[in-house]
């Protein structure tokens, strides 16, 4: 269970700015003058939006605290833990998808019908998967390049918003109707792909262009007449939807938006910011969470502690950067410390390549912590990386 406190102090502290000291000239000055509306409002706004999220979240830990669960229950569970994900099982999966996803975006470009009934199959393999922990197939969404960027987003979204729904407590019913309206929401994308492609930010003419993707989406979903589509064309017209109602195409707000759609908002956000685009390298994950924060009333609270929790602010397989200077790999998260996973640690302070791992559990090293997350492409010039 995520500690409240740390989650608000977190959220505190990624989201201030540290301000350079000043003279007892400009502290003066700052005396004397009075702040501006502006300030006090955006200031006001930010607490408002740590107080929902906070009120969110005590809500769902003592929801989660009361749970009791059944003799059954309990034996299931305990049974599911000893199982253990497959890594090449959840690697076959995530490629099945993938190439599915890929031949349904290309049939959709050339106006060709495509089979609806082929989707299930593949997300009812994800959804067990994500049933069994979905770790494995978190860690593979880290796939992705400028050229196959549209499709994998498509799949990862899918991945990420099934670990959500999980997350919340889905069953494996709901499990499956979210994947498949998370797996095919942003069809319409093909509909735009030129602007999408841009290696450069879009002016507000071509971006006010791009969101019609949505309603192409939905337009797309509405042709085949299937049965497993009817909720499906909904969540893709809403997906840019925002709680606050700052979203799109609609604008609508709060309990209008349906809870399948909040979640892919989110997703597709997370999952947007954390790979490269055209014009952009990608975010760090702790960095996409702190965008999010900083941006948390457009989505719902819930939501946001769902994805923290899944995801952590370094997930399984971040490179990262000990205040030792050694660099690592995060192997484990513990959900009650965010910023302090399990790091297997590959170089040492000089970047050469260890002869043995060395891994290290931050939650028990307490004079050891994370200084930073690193692109270890970007940093393979300096290290020893022969072995």
């Amino acid at each position: 269970m995520i500690r409240l406190s740390d989650l608000i102090k977190l959220t505190q502290k990624i989201s201030k700015k540290p301000e350079p000291p000043k003279t007892p000239v400009e502290d003066k000055k700052i005396e004397e003058k009075k702040e501006e509306p502006a300030e006090k409002q955006e200031e006001k706004k930010t607490e408002q939006s740590y107080l929902k999220l906070a009120q969110a979240i005590k809500e769902m830990d003592r929801k989660e605290s009361k749970k009791e669960e059944p003799t059954y229950q309990v034996q299931i569970s305990k049974a599911i833990n000893k199982m253990k994900e497959d890594k090449e099982e959840s690697s076959q999966i995530y490629e099945e998808a993938y190439n599915l996803i890929k031949d349904i975006f290309v049939k959709v470009k050339n106006d060709e019908p495509f089979d609806c009934q082929q989707v299930v199959p593949v997300i009812r393999k994800m959804v067990d998967q994500v049933c069994l922990g979905g770790h494995e197939l978190a860690v593979i969404t880290n796939r992705c390049s400028p050229e196959n960027y549209l499709w994998c987003h498509s799949v990862n979204a899918c991945i990420l918003s099934l670990l959500i729904g999980a997350t919340l407590g889905y069953n494996k019913s709901k499990l499956q109707e979210l994947g498949i309206a998370s797996y095919l929401y942003d069809l319409g994308m093909v509909k735009v792909l030129d602007l999408v492609e841009t290696p450069k930010p879009l002016c507000e003419t071509e971006f006010d262009e791009v969101k019609k993707h949505t309603c192409y989406s939905s337009d797309i979903l509405k042709g085949p007449k299937d049965d497993i589509l009817q909720l499906a064309v909904k969540i893709a017209h809403q997906a840019h939807e925002r709680v606050d109602g700052s979203g799109y195409p609609d604008g609508i707000k709060g309990e209008d938006t349906h809870e399948y759609t909040q979640i892919i908002a989110l997703a597709d956000m997370y999952e947007a910011m954390t790979h490269p685009r055209p014009y952009r390298d990608k975010y760090f994950p702790h960095d996409a969470i702190r965008e999010i924060l900083r941006n948390s009333e457009q989505f719902s609270p819930l939501v946001i502690k769902a994805l923290i929790k899944r995801v952590s602010l370094y997930p399984i397989g971040t490179w990262v950067k000990l205040n030792t200077d050694e660099i690592g790999k995060v192997a484990e998260v513990h959900e009650d410390y965010l910023l302090r996973p399990v790091v297997n640690v590959v170089f040492d302070i000089n970047g050469r390549r260890l002869d043995e791992i060395k891994t290290i559990d931050l939650a028990k090293q307490q004079s050891i912590h994370i200084k930073e997350s690193v692109d270890l492409s970007k940093l393979a010039f300096k290290l020893d990386t022969g072995k």
